[in-house]
């Protein structure tokens, strides 16, 4: 996987994040799931959030994404909590199927203006 991207979570990766790797048949990682954790802003629980999911474009469409996405459920579950939440962006099409399809569904819309 692109060493930036490497390098970038693990400036940011704290202890209790979780973070899981999609290896292919060669011992390169294709995809990355980076778990950390939010605040609800309305009942003020804590909660696993997606900071990252990436796959590597040769490799999208193939289940990656959704098999890391269902491990990170199945950990939380784990873990007790009743929430994992993320941020797609609008124009991400793509992405925003994929949670869709997984049962997410928008709680609020980030508005912005360029100036």
């Amino acid at each position: 996987m692109d060493s930036g991207l490497e390098a970038f979570v693990a400036q940011f990766l704290a202890r209790d994040h979780r973070i899981w790797w999609a290896i292919s048949a060669s011992p390169e990682p294709v995809g990355c799931l980076w778990l950390g954790y939010t605040v609800d802003p309305v009942t003020g629980d804590r909660h696993p959030y997606v900071f990252l999911l990436h796959v590597l474009p040769a490799h999208r469409r193939q289940g990656i994404g959704r098999s890391l996405m269902q491990i990170a459920e199945a950990w939380a579950t784990q873990q007790g909590y009743r929430k994992l939440s993320l941020h797609v962006f609008d124009k991400s099409a793509e992405a925003r199927q994929l949670y869709q399809g997984l049962g997410y569904q928008s709680q609020s819309i980030l508005m912005a203006k360029n100036l």
